[in-house]
């Protein structure tokens, strides 16, 4: 069976099975799904890997990875597992150290991973109702899944409760208080409560943790782009490629500068890794296609 790899919604199992396709938490639950049909153990495991940024309209997104193991033998989500007789399966490419350094998770905390997602999918589209719901499955399903309290504290702050959003934040920082996502909120929340020295000690507090902000000189690039000052954003976006490497529309960008620039073979390059980064089908087909007429022979001028 041919998977493809799309990130624009999180489907069930059954949903990932009719498309054959599904981001990493879907694609883990389609395998989990077949597993437990043909009587295998599953295991689902988070992964740590480097920071993966993307953006939509309304937010920015530091995304995580999940696989899943599979045996023949079952076993406690307590036990580990030996070194044969396994099988574990991703998604996307991984290098051994990633693998060694996977975290086992409870299906309890797999479904609370999944009802955020749907969260803020819904967010995005306006439902904010449904994605309240979901954020309270979410927590329902596993209290201790703290990623969901984010997601509350945004919703409580689009709604305009700002005090419950802060104490969402407060309470998921007390439990992790290096969450990048958590401390970026809250510098928001505070500065919009125009308490502008707590936003400061936010903020060193985020510094510590992220150094450098996403897509800061990115959008620095699009700027420069847009008058037409080619150079000034191939500098800009060669900066924001240290911290979002993986970023599909910033490879994009920097093929369209070089291509600006004359440089034809590398903004080839750029594009083809906005292909292979690139978050669903639709974005690979566009980009597949700018790549299709860089590699095209250019014309050669005849004398006259």
């Amino acid at each position: 069976m041919r998977l493809e790899y799309d990130a624009s919604t999180t489907r069930t199992a059954a949903e990932a099975f009719d498309a054959r396709a599904g981001n990493c938490l879907s694609l883990v639950l389609l395998t989990a799904a077949l597993a437990y049909h043909i009587g295998l153990s599953v295991r689902f495991q988070s992964v740590r890997i480097e920071d993966v940024w993307s953006r939509s309209r309304n937010f920015m997104l530091l995304s995580g990875h999940v696989n899943v193991t599979l045996a023949h033998e079952r076993y406690g989500s307590g036990r580990s597992l030996s070194t044969t007789g396994f099988l574990t399966i991703d998604f996307i490419p991984l290098d051994e150290e990633s693998r060694l350094q996977a975290i086992s998770l409870s299906e309890e905390t797999v479904v609370a991973m999944f009802m955020n997602n749907r969260a803020v999918e819904l967010m995005e589209q306006g439902q904010l109702a449904n994605a309240h719901a979901m954020v309270k499955q979410a927590l329902a399903a596993d209290p201790r899944y703290f990623n969901a309290l984010n997601t509350l504290a945004v919703l409580y702050r689009r709604h305009g409760d700002l005090p419950r959003a802060e104490r969402s934040l407060r309470t998921l920082l007390q439990h992790e208080p290096r969450n990048v996502s958590a401390l970026s909120n809250l510098v928001l929340l505070l500065r919009q409560l125009g308490r502008t020295e707590e936003a400061r000690v936010a903020e060193a507090a985020l510094q510590q943790v992220q150094p450098r902000t996403p897509f800061l000189e990115f959008e620095r690039g699009l700027a420069a782009a847009r008058t037409g000052d080619w150079a000034a954003a191939q500098l800009a976006f060669e900066r924001e490629l240290v911290l979002t490497p993986q970023f599909d529309e910033l490879h994009f960008w920097l093929g369209q500068t070089y291509y600006q620039l004359g440089q034809r073979e590398r903004a080839a390059r750029h594009m083809a890794l906005a292909r292979e980064h690139a978050l669903t089908p639709e974005q690979r087909r566009r980009y597949a296609y700018k790549l299709e007429v860089l590699r095209r022979p250019q014309p050669t001028a005849t004398p006259h």
